[in-house]
């Protein structure tokens, strides 16, 4: 008996008793997915970006994977590596469900288990807006810090700095809530009439310092240097007529946190030239327009991916230029930047965008901000803003308002 005949006898049998040929039966095996290097309860920054990887098999083959947050899909990738970019939003507090659902060209569908991740800021102070932010929040007095050790002089910090104001800390430690991984530099409760300038590899946190001086900064992370925490300090300039030109000025790899610091008498609050730096709770106001060419809260000094801006409080009692000037004065755009409930007021334009250059800016996210009457009718001399807004490019622009509640439009 022939093999062909055998095999039309069987599949004569199989479509009598309701199946299909074997030979041809359709793929009805799904394939597997698994979300690698996320920990179901795994918190993260606000604002970061987040890659998202898996891995994924199936007995013909894997045509595509598709990344979930919540329930919708927030990328996919037809071929290995299986990986995406997330930005996480800039809500503190809220809790995302990842997955991912790999498919065969059949249609089949395999889904991993979910990852539940939670947006926690560096502070975890339980502020929400930083138009409720008071000077009496910020600063030493506000950590229980009245009186301090005097340097006298300016200060360079270097890994081997020490006592008489310096501590060497050889492990982790949580101060205020942001925790700073491994041995690390911490200078608490000092008093300098001058200038810091920051060269250390290993972190170094400054907390419940005082530091005035009309130089050209107050504090400088130098390039090459490791994370800075400024934490509850008071830095700027002395008078009026005798700035800090630019009060903290960083142009170090990054990671730097600055929470809760009382800014006054400065040209600038911040000019910013690091990555993944967070911005938080900081009370900025009583600029000097002789401090520098122009006056912002806070300037985009380039290379700004990653950065955080939450919570904070400035008042930009000058006309120019703005609270935020995301400008590329270091000669590279900002990128991947989030403002989030933030209470800005004055300047001439409060919010400079950063657009109309040759490339545009790009992943900005500004939402739940409030712009104050605290200078201007207009909120600005000029309005509130967005000057120079670059729509489109993954820009965001949303429940931005007036104090009285007029909604902010580009």
């Amino acid at each position: 008996m022939s093999a062909p005949f055998v095999r039309s006898l069987l599949v004569s049998l199989l479509v009598a008793c309701g199946s299909t040929d074997p030979m041809t039966s359709a793929d009805e095996a799904a394939p597997t997915v698994t979300l690698t290097g996320l920990t179901d309860g795994q918190t993260v920054m606000p604002g970061a970006s987040l890659t998202l990887s898996a891995t994924a098999t199936d007995d013909v083959g894997v045509t595509r994977v598709d990344f979930h947050v919540d329930s919708t899909v927030a990328c996919s990738q037809a071929s290995e590596p299986y990986t995406c970019t997330w930005t996480v939003p800039a809500t503190a507090g809220a809790t995302y469900a990842l997955s991912a659902n790999a498919y065969d060209a059949a249609g089949n569908v395999g889904s991993s288990s979910t990852v539940t991740v939670t947006a926690t800021a560096s502070g975890g102070s339980g502020l929400t807006h930083g138009k409720d932010l008071t000077v009496a929040m910020v600063g030493p007095a506000a950590i229980g810090i009245t009186s301090f050790t005097a340097s006298g002089n300016s200060v360079g910090i270097y890994d081997a700095s020490s006592a008489p104001y310096l501590q060497q800390i050889p492990a982790s430690a949580t101060y205020d809530g942001v925790t700073v991984t491994g041995p690390h530099l911490l200078m608490q409760g000092v008093s300098i009439s001058g200038s810091i300038d920051v060269y250390a590899a290993m972190p170094v946190v400054i907390r419940g310092c005082k530091i005035r001086g009309s130089g050209y900064w107050s504090v400088y992370p130098r390039p090459g240097a490791g994370p800075v925490y400024i934490l509850y300090s008071d830095l700027g300039g002395t008078a009026i007529g005798a700035a800090s030109d630019e009060v903290i000025t960083t142009s170090n790899d990054g990671h730097n946190v600055f929470l809760r610091n009382y800014i006054s008498l400065g040209g600038d609050g911040f000019s910013m030239g690091s990555q993944n730096d967070q911005v938080l709770e900081n009370y900025v106001e009583m600029f000097d327009p002789s401090g520098g060419a122009h006056n912002d809260g806070l300037q985009a000094a380039g290379d700004n991916n990653g950065l955080l801006i939450a919570r904070n409080k400035i008042l930009l009692n000058t006309g120019e230029t703005g609270a935020i000037n995301l400008g590329a004065w270091g000669g590279a755009l900002a990128q991947y930047v989030t403002i989030d409930a933030n209470y800005f007021a004055g300047g001439g334009w409060t919010f400079y965008g950063g657009g109309g250059q040759a490339t545009p800016s790009h992943d900005i996210s500004v939402t739940n901000n409030v712009f104050g009457f605290d200078f201007h009718s207009t909120v600005g001399a000029y309005g509130p803003g967005p000057a120079y807004w670059d729509t489109g490019h993954n820009n965001v622009w949303s429940n931005n308002v007036e104090a009285d509640g007029t909604p902010v439009v580009p």
